[in-house]
C-alpha cells in the first residue's frame, strides 16, 4: 500500500468531477485519483463507497485498495458489509487481509448469482469480484463467464482464470483463445496461458 500525501488539489480537478459522473465512467477517474495519493483523493475515493451504483461503489473500494491510509481502511472495512456482493468482494480484495471463510463462500454464491443478471457491466463488476477476492470456489463460475454473450465478461474471465492452474482451467483458455470470436478475447486468453506456463516453469 502507498501512504497518502497531503498535497493541495484544485477543486475543479477533472478527476474529482467525473466522480460525480455516470458509474461507467467513475472507474477510469478512480483510477487516477488512486495513482495520486493525496488525502484529497482518498475522500473522494472513500466518497465513492456511498454512491448508490453498485459499479460506482466497486470502483471506489478497487481505487482506494493500494492507499494506506487509516481513512482509507475505515472505508473499505464498512464497505466489506456493502449488500452489493460484488462491492463486498472489491473491498475484500483491497483489503488484502484475512478474509472469513463462511463470508466469501455467502459472497460467491451472491456473485455467481449475480453473474446471470441482464446488465452486462454487472456481470462484469461480478466477474472481477470472482477473480480479485473469492478465491478457489470461482473457478468453475469462471470457466462459465468464458461463454457469456458480452466480450468484456469473457475477457475479464480469461485474465482472472490466468491466476489458476490446473488442466481444466489450461484447455478451456486454449480454446477461447484459438475460438473466440473478439481478438481482445482471444489475446487475453494467450496472455493468461503464457503467465501459466511461466509460473509452471518457476516451480
Amino acid at each position: 500500500m502507498r501512504t497518502a500525501s497531503h498535497g493541495p488539489g484544485s477543486d475543479r480537478d477533472p478527476a474529482h468531477t467525473t466522480l460525480a459522473a455516470e458509474p461507467e465512467t467513475v472507474s477510469e477517474a478512480s483510477v487516477e485519483l488512486d495513482a495520486r495519493g493525496d488525502q484529497r483523493c482518498v475522500d473522494a475515493l472513500v466518497g465513492l463507497l456511498h454512491r448508490p451504483e453498485p459499479l460506482a461503489r466497486a470502483a471506489g473500494a478497487s481505487g482506494l485498495g493500494s492507499i494506506d491510509n487509516a481513512s482509507a481502511a475505515r472505508g473499505l472495512r464498512a464497505a466489506a458489509h456493502d449488500p452489493d456482493p460484488c462491492v463486498c468482494a472489491a473491498s475484500l480484495a483491497a483489503l488484502s487481509g484475512p478474509h472469513d471463510a463462511v463470508f466469501l463462500k455467502t459472497a460467491s454464491e451472491a456473485v455467481v448469482t449475480q453473474l446471470r443478471s441482464t446488465d452486462p457491466g454487472l456481470r462484469v463488476l461480478a466477474v472481477r469480484a470472482l477473480g480479485g477476492a473469492l478465491g478457489g470456489c470461482a473457478v468453475e463460475p469462471l470457466l462459465v463467464a468464458l461463454v457469456d454473450d458480452e466480450p468484456l465478461v469473457r475477457g475479464d474471465a480469461a485474465a482472472s482464470l490466468g491466476r489458476v492452474a490446473g488442466p481444466v482451467v489450461t484447455d478451456a483458455l486454449a480454446r477461447v483463445s484459438v475460438k473466440d470470436p473478439v481478438r481482445y478475447v482471444r489475446e487475453v486468453a494467450r496472455h493468461s496461458i503464457a503467465r501459466l506456463v511461466r509460473r509452471a516453469n518457476a516451480q
